[in-house]
């Protein structure tokens, strides 16, 4: 075995040969980032008849993170509450400051930390805290990982074949009977504990990350936005499938149907003939829909729309992302080629569940109020989901709907919008269902600029770095394939830093043609956007900029 040495850094913690790495990689980071923002202040102007977009700054006022309007005191009570538990610093053994359960493999240690800008519920910020947590608490990872970058978007792994300890392909019989590689596409976590000063004993490797991607085997994903998902979630079936090509089709059948999402603006069968002209399907209603394997309900949550509900999503992500066992999800997760060691489970299972020692009798309900009785017994899976649902949707920078309250060029962006059917996939909003919060009912409609569908994107080789060239990345996932995503929302895509499901793009131009591929559904939409006159495509880059 070989033994590294280390030094005692400040307050007496292990200062590890990696640390320094990471530290170094962080602060040129900082650097690039911190250039960026000088150049983008006072630097070299951008080529004359090119587009700009606008990205927020570091320290932008944001447009969402609050609680949804109108919520009783109690609710906001509970809202406060579980906020609070979605920005802990996740533990192995938990402490006065800190949430049970970290790890044994983890990619992140609390939930904001992933979802954190421009607000708690948000995406990835300026700087990744990925690196850090790789390191905290004496833990010996190595954070110099490929594609792992401080001035990067915060990233998981998925590997799309399965691999052994030593980062071969394993063959074997797949699921068509052929042989060959076998299918994976499952998160393979970034970090272990090993080494943390609260997991004395636990010696466990990292998955064989670089391996996994110098053989381009590794699809990224970076966290989607939160903001507004208890509005997703009150969304009927009909009102998603509404949208499909064969559900359009059906209702073109009736005499003067109209666009259900734009009623009196277009007829169910013009629609029909737009969807056809521009290539756009959609699912469900293509032969397999994208149902829960459950109740046979539509999804909607996730890159793919792989999970049904906020319940089911935050117990996915406590479980995959801070290794985190819950009610949903009681089992220490296994999944690496190398066995987890009894020694690295630490906790008895679930370690996140309601906390029955607060209804002891020597600490009687009476004695607290309702909202704290909430706080002190209810798990943290529960407050997730309290926390997204009731979490209000991005507000725009301007109302479209009141006269002068938007720039000219963002009322002409709007119009580019529909103009090249932007709005055929990315509907601009879909009318919502009754919701037991009656805060969400009260909202009538989601301006999420999304259709909910799966639709395919296009698929082509990897770039010879190993990146992806099309944004099939090659997982299938829920009942989505490959080469299907859902219809990513776009309300508060004015401040993002990030965009498409691996972060390649770090402005919209680039993540608008982005969507251009073989097979892409989205060919036709691109086109256009390529043909406007720069005037428009800047008009367009700045009404979603707005949103």
């Amino acid at each position: 075995m070989t033994h590294m040495h280390s030094q005692s850094g400040i307050n007496g913690s292990t200062w590890h040969p990696a640390h320094r790495r990471s530290t170094l990689s962080a602060i040129r980071a900082l650097i690039a980032v911190i250039a960026a923002l000088m150049a983008s202040c006072g630097g070299e102007p951008p080529p004359a008849g090119s587009v700009v977009d606008h990205p927020p700054g570091p320290n932008p006022s944001p447009r969402a993170g609050g609680p949804l309007p109108g919520l009783s005191v109690a609710q906001l009570a509970m809202f406060k509450a579980s906020q609070e538990a979605f920005n802990e610093l996740s533990s192995v053994t938990g402490g006065a400051d800190s949430g049970k359960g970290l790890g044994p493999r983890f990619n992140l240690d609390s939930c904001s930390g992933c979802h954190g800008f421009p607000a708690a519920g948000g995406s990835s910020g300026f700087v990744n805290p990925e690196p850090i947590a790789a390191h905290r608490a004496g833990a010996t990872n190595d954070a110099e990982i490929p594609f792992l970058h401080a001035d990067g978007p915060i990233v998981e792994a998925r590997f799309k074949w399965l691999m052994d300890a030593d980062g071969n392909f394993r063959l074997g019989a797949n699921a068509n009977g052929a042989y060959g590689r076998r299918p994976d596409g499952s998160v393979h976590p970034l970090f272990t504990i090993a080494g943390r000063s609260d997991a004395q004993g636990c010696e466990i490797g990292q998955p064989t990350l670089k391996a996994a991607w110098n053989k381009g085997n590794v699809s990224l994903r970076i966290p989607t936005p939160l903001f507004g998902l208890g509005l997703i979630e009150a969304i009927s079936d009909s009102t998603i499938a509404a949208n499909t090509l064969e559900r359009m089709k059906a209702m073109a059948l009736r005499p003067n149907a109209h666009d259900p999402q734009r009623p009196g603006a277009m007829r169910a069968g013009d629609r029909v003939k737009m969807y056809e002209r521009l290539g756009i399907i959609g699912r469900p209603g293509r032969g397999r829909e994208n149902r829960s394997g459950n109740d046979s309900t539509i999804t909607r949550f996730g890159w793919k729309a792989q999970n049904k509900s906020l319940l089911l999503f935050a117990g996915e992500a406590y479980n995959v992302e801070q290794g985190v066992t819950n009610e949903l999800f009681p089992n220490e997760r296994d999944e690496e080629a190398t066995p987890l060691p009894d020694a690295c489970k630490l906790n008895a299972t679930p370690e996140d569940d309601i906390d029955f020692e607060q209804l002891d009798p020597l600490a009687p309900a009476a004695a607290r109020s309702p909202s704290e009785l909430f706080a002190a017994v209810t798990g943290d899976l529960v407050k997730f989901e309290l926390f997204m649902r009731m979490l209000a949707p991005p507000m725009p920078a301007c109302d479209l709907t009141k006269s002068g309250d938007c720039a000219e060029n963002i009322v002409r962006g709007s119009a580019v919008f529909d103009q090249i059917y932007c709005s055929a996939c990315h509907v601009r909003q879909l009318p919502l269902g009754a919701s037991s919060i009656a805060a969400v009912s009260a909202q009538r409609y989601a301006n999420l600029y999304s259709d909910l569908l799966l639709h395919k994107m296009g698929s082509c080789p990897d770039n010879p770095d190993h990146t992806a060239r099309c944004l099939a990345d090659g997982i299938a996932q829920g009942d989505a394939r490959g080469d299907e995503f859902r219809t990513a929302p776009l309300w508060g895509a004015g401040q993002r830093l990030f965009f498409l499901h691996d972060g390649r793009a770090r402005d919209l131009p680039s993540a608008i043609l982005a969507h251009k591929g073989p097979g892409s559904e989205a060919n036709a939409v691109v086109h256009l956007y390529e043909k406007l006159p720069t005037t428009s495509q800047q008009d367009l880059i700045d009404f979603l900029r707005s949103r």
